[in-house]
């Protein structure tokens, strides 16, 4: 049913608040936070028991990011970008990345997250992927030139997905796809590997996928938190040979 104008100014009130703490501190409520702020076009009270539903979860622990010393002099970056593929109420797809600093001991800090409706309609699963990769991209290579003007150093780039088909398609020129500009997001993924850019693109696991939960109603949040609540917590995987 409909909400009276108290229902939905408090629904807003709260709505912005759970952004606000989403942003700040708690990346494993962006989802459900995002979701929410697209109900308010037409909010029915299932959406303040689903307000609510976050605040509980707010509440139930604290989240501590922590910013341990890092050794600057052997810093890179590290970005996990996932997609979900027409899961929004209207048929969009969902994007969302998480960005770390790491040194050569595999101390790191989280620096940025997202969770957000892509910018345009995807077609498939590989669109929606590579749509939310060149978002995360773009990001990442941001971060990793503010940091290198800064500490007067160049730092490497390593980018995460869950999509065997991206990885296929950047790897293997196999010339199938249709969709112009999907070919042209690829190029371009593909080029800044060529040039080092990108240091490398590697294939993860959905349990091992953080940014997951970024993505997806009801994703388990469990190896994201786990991950913030150690300080020695991000790793490099084992690069997998795709020539």
């Amino acid at each position: 049913s409909q909400l009276t104008n108290k229902e939905f100014k408090a629904l807003q009130i709260l709505c912005g608040q759970l952004n606000w703490i989403a942003t700040q501190s708690r990346p494993d409520i962006s989802f459900d936070t995002c979701n929410l702020s697209s109900k308010l076009k037409d909010p029915k009270i299932n959406d303040i028991c689903y307000a609510n539903k976050i605040v509980r979860r707010v509440k139930s622990f604290a989240m501590v990011l922590k910013f341990p010393r890092l050794n600057l002099q052997d810093l890179k970056i590290i970005c996990y970008t996932d997609a979900s593929y027409g899961n929004l109420d209207d048929g969009s797809s969902q994007g969302g990345y998480l960005i770390f600093v790491s040194d050569c001991t595999n101390n790191g800090a989280l620096l940025d997250w997202q969770s957000k409706k892509l910018r345009r309609v995807a077609r498939s699963s590989l669109a929606a992927e590579t749509l939310a990769a060149v978002h995360a991209i773009d990001n990442a290579y941001s971060l990793a030139s503010v940091l290198g003007e800064i500490l007067s150093t160049t730092i490497p780039i390593y980018i995460y997905t869950d999509s065997q088909s991206l990885i296929d398609n950047i790897y293997t020129d196999k010339g199938s796809l249709t969709e112009k500009r999907l070919r042209i997001d690829i190029r371009l993924i593909r080029e800044m590997l060529e040039k080092g850019e990108i240091s490398d693109l590697q294939w993860v696991d959905t349990y091992h996928q953080l940014a997951n939960s970024l993505t997806k109603k009801g994703a388990s949040t469990n190896s994201l938190i786990n991950t913030l609540k150690r300080i020695n917590s991000v790793r490099l995987n084992k690069k997998k040979n795709y020539d």
